[in-house]
């Protein structure tokens, strides 16, 4: 407990060395917000937001190909839209694009299940794009005459918290569009309320996903595994007994939903093959079938270090110390895991725009 202090203030301050972008006045929404788009006829596309991530729904694409082109207008402002679906094996591959006199986008999913999203301010010299490969987590660039950087983000709730002016004003239409009638902010403001209520209430993570097999109610979880039991059950995946092989893959499982952000933060070039594919059966159970709800996404952020350094500047010193003692008392952090989560790699991707 003697980190807890630590942890508290280093929460406090991580974003000092870097100004970010939720730091900035509000921004108006994006002048390409269409009030209807191609994107919104389910017929042709479908996304849903999935552990925090966005994914196509594969099932309702039959094999050959679908076309169609668009004009339209929001706000006032004309714009045109384009869409393109080929489907081989049930598969899908999309490109779209929507232009207007002010900007540009573009999203691309390749058969991989890959995701890229561009937007190219026309009159401002200023390309954003956002990478979601099947795996790993999303990369955020931003191109202007002068420079390039990049920053990585575990889903797009982390996105969101911590460039949220950015969001709004080069993502937020194209990606409510994909998620229609869904909105990505509104699901992840009463995530992130949900997920602080849930801290200042100490209330335990339940898995209502994941029903026991003893009983027809939730899996409460309350034996949390801090990182050096994690490295143990991880290593027991590769065991020469296929009974301890299931029993740490069982003992992983029922940590829930919880376990997804850890898995992606933990370095698997050491792994073996078996240790290898339980990994990606790991995550592929604790993905629940349908689209994400905020109850959800809560249970994901809670105790999720990443995520509430990316929501720091929104955060009073109470909560930040609330925030700090829970993940001190679930993960019991070590000294230099508290220097790993207090400290990111800061961008300052210099957008200060309205």
């Amino acid at each position: 407990m003697r980190w807890l202090p630590l942890l508290s203030v280093f929460i406090g301050l991580s974003v000092d060395s870097g100004r970010l972008l939720s730091q900035e006045a509000s921004v108006e929404d994006s002048p390409g917000q269409a009030q209807a788009s191609l994107l919104r006829e389910s017929d042709r596309v479908r996304f849903e937001l999935v552990m925090g991530r966005l994914e196509i729904d594969p099932v309702r694409y039959r094999k050959g190909s679908v076309h169609a082109s668009a004009r339209s207008q929001a706000g006032g402002e004309p714009f045109s839209e384009a869409l393109s679906i080929e489907a081989w094996r049930g598969l899908p591959r999309v490109h779209y694009t929507r232009r207007s006199e002010t900007l540009h986008w573009t999203l691309d999913v390749d058969q991989t299940g890959k995701v890229v999203l561009s937007a190219d301010t026309l009159s401002g010299a200023r390309r954003v794009s956002l990478s979601q490969p099947r795996g790993g987590p999303l990369t955020l660039r931003l191109e202007t005459d002068q420079r390039r950087v990049e920053e990585q983000f575990g889903t797009w709730l982390h996105l969101y918290m911590a460039q949220t002016p950015l969001y709004q004003q080069h993502f937020a239409g194209l990606v409510d569009d994909l998620l229609y009638p869904t909105k990505l902010g509104e699901l992840a403001e009463r995530a992130h309320a949900d997920s602080l209520a849930r801290i200042v209430s100490s209330e335990p993570l339940t898995d209502t996903l994941y029903p026991t097999r003893e009983r027809g109610d939730e899996h409460r979880i309350d034996a949390r595994l801090d990182d050096q039991e994690l490295a143990i059950w991880i290593g027991q995946l590769g065991s020469a007994s296929r009974r301890d092989r299931a029993t740490a893959h069982e003992t992983l499982r029922r940590q829930g939903v919880s376990l997804l952000p850890r898995l992606r933060r933990w370095d698997d070039a050491g792994l073996d093959a078996e240790q290898r594919a339980r990994f990606a059966e790991l995550r592929r159970q604790l993905t629940p079938p349908g689209g994400d709800c905020s109850a959800r996404l809560a249970t994901l952020i809670t105790e999720d270090p990443d995520y509430w350094i990316a929501a720091s500047t929104r955060l009073s010193e109470t909560e930040r110390t609330r925030i700090a003692q829970r993940l001190n008392q679930t993960l019991r952090f070590d000294p230099p895991d508290v220097v790993r989560v207090a400290k990111p790699p800061q961008v300052d991707t210099g957008t200060h725009t309205r």
